[in-house]
């Protein structure tokens, strides 16, 4: 397959390009080869003459996510090779549900913590690009004064909790597993340091009818998440 893609790589709009390659990176396996295509002015500007500039857009954020994997992943990468993000840039929201359960978490996992200002929600994680990915759904400090700085790639992360909350569309068939992205996404904050926490929206939405139930779910998974 990556002959024929390295064969017939400028017949592929850029989107497409670009998310073949992110699929790889999903899996672990770099197209290292394939680096020399797109971080070239001929193809930044194809890129940026697509005529839909919902496309543009999504294949800049879906570029900056590939060249941040590579970085975290792949041996001998030599970038990143995209400026920092601006902390101006919009970045897509989740799913209205991941939104919602996140702000209704804070109290109850407080709650099991002690103090709910140890608990931040959609917490953007530091020098890395502003993408979906890269966005915990809640961030347990290891203290108070913790939440006051800010935690990601260059930064002592080990007594940092990251909640992932996963609706269906993140699990993979047959609901076990993730899909690519997220699989990547949870091996990328682990591979940061972090402690990582998840909870299915589905499993959590229930319990809210039972506190008490929610509460020792979220304390289990916790402890879980620490010993990891």
């Amino acid at each position: 397959m990556e002959i024929q893609l390295e064969r017939r790589f400028r017949e592929f709009p850029p989107k497409e390009a670009i998310e073949l390659l992110l699929s790889f990176v999903y899996i672990e396996r770099y197209p290292l080869n394939f680096v020399r295509h797109i971080f070239n002015p001929h193809f930044l500007d194809r890129l940026h003459s697509q005529p839909e500039q919902g496309d543009v857009a999504r294949s800049r954020l879906q570029l900056s996510l590939f060249d941040a994997a590579m970085r975290l992943e792949a041996r001998n990468y030599g970038g990143p090779f995209l400026p920092k993000s601006s902390e101006c840039q919009s970045v897509p929201l989740p799913s209205p549900q991941v939104l919602r359960l996140s702000n209704d978490l804070v109290r109850p996992l407080g709650q099991v913590l002690g103090n709910e200002s140890r608990v931040g929600t959609r917490v953007f994680l530091s020098s890395l690009p502003r993408h979906p990915l890269y966005v915990a759904d809640l961030m347990v400090y290891p203290s108070v004064a913790a939440s006051l700085l800010r935690f990601g790639l260059k930064t002592d992360n080990a007594q940092t909790v990251i909640v992932l909350l996963h609706p269906r569309e993140h699990l993979a068939r047959g609901g076990e597993g993730l899909v690519g992205p997220q699989a990547m996404r949870r091996r990328h904050m682990r591979s940061m340091g972090f402690k990582v926490m998840e909870l299915e929206c589905e499993q959590v939405a229930r319990l809210q009818r039972s506190p008490d139930k929610l509460r020792e779910l979220l304390a289990q998974k916790y402890r879980e998440a620490l010993k990891s």
